[in-house]
């Protein structure tokens, strides 16, 4: 099918094509009986065609860890990590490149200070680098990177029927400086069958070399941002296998980026709000499972109360799944997500909401080998997730 419709003047009623082919894999090398090497890679390469673009990539990721039970009390993780996006798409409007890399490494520590409280530490860096290159003119267009160092901090406690949880998260951005944020949890069982929740936390979150540098995109004037959260919760078990929960939230965003139509490059919004309500209903018996999941929400720019790009103000999920026997099953999952707001050149549009249902198998072929085939959008639904 076309990657666009004629809603678009550029509507281009071609078929285009997508291919992907990805493999995983995890080991793990017990080194003693108290320390353990793990290792995990995954690897993906796709073609994506777009009218008159085709874009190739090439993704992985790999992660080591050395996993260290100190003493009765103590444990260590230590992990480095590499994950590497390389992009190709060639047009009639030309050829470019665009490489990417990520290298981190994290040491943490949970230190059991008593039965009841549990403290978690540690330190991680990482460093993004990034190249643009035109393939077509041999120049480059961009050749950046940028580092981040933190230091975190977390204690889990239990005292009676509550739970609190503190933590702290100091980031020194090579770019934008340094940063505190922190978040506050609580848990509070008034029955056996009832749970109480509240949390509050504060967010930084850097702009990417992609928000920065990206070609019809990136904005080296982009400013950080930085978010408030505030959420309300109850969970409750009221039949041995079921169980609802209910949340209610409220999150503020400052500078929020997001891409701008008239300067066609990522901007920064100043104040945004996001208001919400999550309710969510589960079944477990024997050898089935149901997970329905209902989320209203209002996502304001507060600038002049317009509605945030692309964010529904309902979304709906069902997921059903049957065991079956030799550790196989079969899933069935129904998505609904309604109307959005959309910016074009030409003005604000209104995306349709849609419909998806998708089929899932699992099956177990060998002692350590299983078969899986997914079926998405079983019944062709026709929908955008980006106008045009």
């Amino acid at each position: 099918f076309s990657a666009t419709n004629d809603k678009l003047a550029y509507f281009n009623p071609d078929d285009d094509g997508y291919k992907n082919t990805s493999a995983s894999g995890r080991l793990n090398f017990p080194l003693s009986n108290n320390t353990e090497l793990q290792f995990s890679a995954w690897y993906a390469n796709s073609e994506t065609e777009y009218d008159d673009w085709v874009v190739d990539n090439i993704n992985s990721t790999f992660d080591a860890r050395l996993v260290n039970q100190t003493t009765s009390r103590w444990s260590q993780t230590l992990s480095v990590g590499l994950s590497q996006d390389d992009i190709e798409d060639q047009s009639t409007f030309g050829h470019g490149q665009i490489n990417s890399e990520r290298l981190m490494a994290d040491w943490q520590h949970n230190v059991t200070l008593s039965l009841n409280h549990l403290l978690t530490a540690g330190l991680s860096t990482l460093k993004d680098q990034a190249r643009n290159e035109d393939l077509t003119f041999n120049t480059t267009n961009f050749d950046n990177s940028v580092r981040n160092n933190a230091a975190f901090v977390e204690l889990q406690s239990q005292l009676g029927s509550h739970n609190i949880n503190l933590s702290g998260r100091i980031d020194d951005h090579e770019t934008y400086g340094d940063h505190t944020t922190g978040n506050i949890a609580w848990g509070y069982n008034p029955a056996q069958d009832l749970r109480l929740t509240a949390s509050y936390g504060t967010g930084f979150r850097a702009p990417s070399l992609n928000d920065l540098y990206y070609p019809f995109y990136g904005n080296p004037a982009l400013e950080p941002e930085t978010s408030q959260s505030l959420e309300f919760g109850l969970r409750y078990k009221y039949l041995k296998h079921q169980h609802i929960r209910l949340s209610v939230f409220r999150n503020d965003i400052e500078n929020l980026i997001s891409y701008d139509f008239v300067s066609m490059q990522a901007e920064n919004i100043n104040d945004s709000r996001i208001d919400g309500l999550e309710l969510e209903y589960e079944y477990n018996q024997s050898n089935w499972s149901l997970l329905a999941a209902l989320t209203l929400q209002n996502a304001l720019d507060r600038s002049d109360n317009s509605d945030l790009l692309r964010r529904p103000g309902e979304k709906f999920s069902l997921q059903m799944r049957r065991a079956l026997s030799n550790e196989g099953s079969v899933g069935l999952e129904w998505l609904y997500v309604g109307e959005r707001l959309d910016r074009t050149l030409s003005g604000d549009e209104t995306l349709d909401p849609y419909h998806l249902i998708n089929l899932s198998g699992v099956v177990k072929m060998a002692k350590n080998l299983w078969m899986e085939a997914r079926i998405d959008n079983l019944f062709n639904e026709d929908y955008e997730q980006v106008y045009g």
